[in-house]
């Protein structure tokens, strides 16, 4: 599922899971040679769609481009599944200035080393439960010649998170074997207009500033 709202001339928002370098190896995933060529770079495998001490569900993101200013503040909200048989914290991917985050509605302490973001649980949780992950955070937007991320070239604001590169403007698992679903909402100006990628039919919004 994806949610847009509508609003710009040429902004293109491309929701991928994915920012680079390429991330350390983690516990559950091998690394496997592909096939077709011998001098392939090593990829990624794993036998379920998460490997890791969580099942990221759902994103629920809301981004606020400030185009004279060159930046973005955003707010991601991850829904949760405990797949470790005790969570105590939550680490995610995100390169991006953290203003706060919180945890079911409340408060929560949070960790940033390198290019993850750790947000303790008030109090840990058992396999199976489920929780929603809230982050408030702002950045930048670059332009020129920029390999990913939210970019804003000639008018036109667009991302790219092949293949470990959202972190750079969207806080979530950034491995793409891990899928959720997902809503978007872009709020700019009512003459600009918001397109994106989707697999099911996009409902579409108008938010007016």
């Amino acid at each position: 599922m994806i949610h847009i709202a509508s609003l710009i001339p040429a902004i293109f928002l491309a929701a991928t899971t994915a920012a680079q370098p390429p991330p350390d190896p983690i516990a559950g995933v091998h690394l496997l040679e592909h096939p077709p060529r011998a001098d392939a770079p090593p990829m990624l495998a794993t036998d379920a769609d998460s490997a890791h001490s969580y099942d990221a569900l759902h994103l629920a993101v809301t981004v606020v481009p400030d185009l004279e200013e060159r930046e973005f503040a955003a707010t991601v909200t991850m829904t949760i599944l405990t797949v470790d048989s005790l969570l105590e914290a939550v680490p995610m991917h995100l390169l991006a200035e953290v203003d706060s985050a919180f945890v079911n509605g409340e408060p929560a302490e949070y960790d940033r080393f390198a290019q993850t973001l750790t947000i303790t649980l008030p109090e840990p949780a058992a396999r199976g439960d489920t929780a929603t992950v809230t982050v408030h955070y702002h950045r930048n937007l670059p332009g020129g010649d920029i390999s990913g991320g939210m970019i804003y070239n000639d008018g036109v604001l667009y991302t790219l998170g092949e293949p470990y590169m959202t972190r750079y403007w969207l806080a979530c698992w950034d491995l793409p074997f891990d899928k959720v679903t997902s809503e978007v909402t872009v709020i700019l100006p009512d003459d600009y207009l918001v397109l994106s990628n989707r697999s099911r039919p996009l409902s579409l919004s108008l938010i007016h500033i």
